[in-house]
């Protein structure tokens, strides 16, 4: 994954249509267990939509992984005025993340090894690292804005240009 020149690889996309193309991306019985919520009348943005959905999966992904059996996993897409950006929040309902991991979230290798409770399958701690990449690539950001027992809602902003 690399930056080619600025934003060779954007192009304005549906906003919405990152959301189902992710969603083909995941095993079909997961597949359902995805809302998207439409929060604004957003209706495109200009973003690498190979790159965004790369984010997007392993969001969803560690978010099916983490939260009970057939409980929903929420995306919201909405957006904001200042600064201009696309808006969009993985919500689940899983335990949360221990706090010994909050300040290296994003860097590599860090989850190396540790599996979700329910889960038998071990990451190689490259998920979060390259969802961070993603967004540094975008000129956006990644943030993790609720952790706890009932559990986590990380956001992706993704800026937009205003020079048109």
């Amino acid at each position: 994954m690399t930056a080619s020149d600025g934003d060779s690889r954007k192009s304005s996309v549906r906003a919405l249509n990152v959301s189902p193309h992710t969603a083909t991306d995941m095993p079909a019985s997961e597949r359902s267990r995805v809302r998207v919520v439409r929060a604004t009348p957003t209706t495109t943005a200009s973003m690498d939509v190979s790159l965004m959905r790369l984010a997007l999966g392993n969001l969803l992904a560690n978010a099916l992984r983490h939260s009970p059996p057939g409980s929903p996993v929420e995306m919201r897409v909405s957006d904001m005025d200042e600064p201009l950006a696309l808006v969009i929040d993985v919500v689940d309902q899983g335990p949360g993340i221990p706090d010994d991991l909050l300040d290296r979230l994003f860097q590599r290798g860090i989850h190396k090894g540790r599996a979700a409770p329910r889960s038998p399958r071990q990451g190689m701690g490259l998920g979060l690292y390259i969802v961070h990449r993603v967004m540094q690539l975008h000129g956006g950001q990644v943030a993790l804005v609720r952790n706890g027992p009932d559990g986590v809602t990380m956001r992706l902003i993704v800026g937009q240009d205003t020079d048109d």
